[in-house]
């Protein structure tokens, strides 16, 4: 293999040294999920592989051009926003054209001293606003065919309004 490359941008050549590896960044070592992690340093490890494997469940846009894919389940996110603060390794991913999650604003007072870290209080007028507004897609495939056994034919159609109604 040829080591040397051309550099689209100046039109000069690069050579390689022919690494077998090589570290990005010391950011990267922990994967692109954990790279998401503002001030990762301050916090607990197992609170940052928890936030890892939540990112990866994050729910907002999947895509940009979603209505023209095609895909089995699908859960959009309908006022997805940026992140209040972002790391380094974020405007590479993408994550400010195509957010996942919500700023939430939250103040806890734990009134007895017992642990509130997995409540919530939530606000009815941020509901009633669109808070954690989203929608779920789920695509299903059927086809009309013949009972060979009966020879009835199975239609696809709108149901007729007035078949099915109980008299009361």
């Amino acid at each position: 293999m040829d080591p040397t490359f051309l550099n689209v941008q100046n039109q000069s050549k690069i050579t390689s040294k022919g690494y077998t590896h090589c570290e990005i960044h010391p950011s990267m070592l922990f994967g692109v999920c954990a790279s998401f992690i503002p001030f990762s340093n301050h916090n607990q490890a197992t609170k940052n592989t928890l936030q890892s494997a939540m990112s990866k469940q994050a729910m907002g846009l999947s895509s940009s051009n979603q209505n023209l894919m095609f895909e089995t389940i699908t859960h959009t996110l309908f006022y997805p926003q940026r992140p209040l603060v972002t790391t380094k390794a974020s405007k590479f991913i993408t994550t400010n054209q195509l957010p996942i999650g919500t700023n939430v604003i939250a103040a806890m007072i734990c009134f007895t001293g017992y642990n509130q870290e997995d409540s919530l209080i939530i606000n009815q007028a941020a509901i009633e606003r669109g808070l954690f507004r989203s929608t779920y897609y789920r695509s299903y495939k059927t086809e009309e065919a013949i009972n060979a056994q009966s020879g009835m034919k199975a239609i696809i159609s709108k149901p007729d309004a007035e078949i099915g109604r109980t008299s009361e």
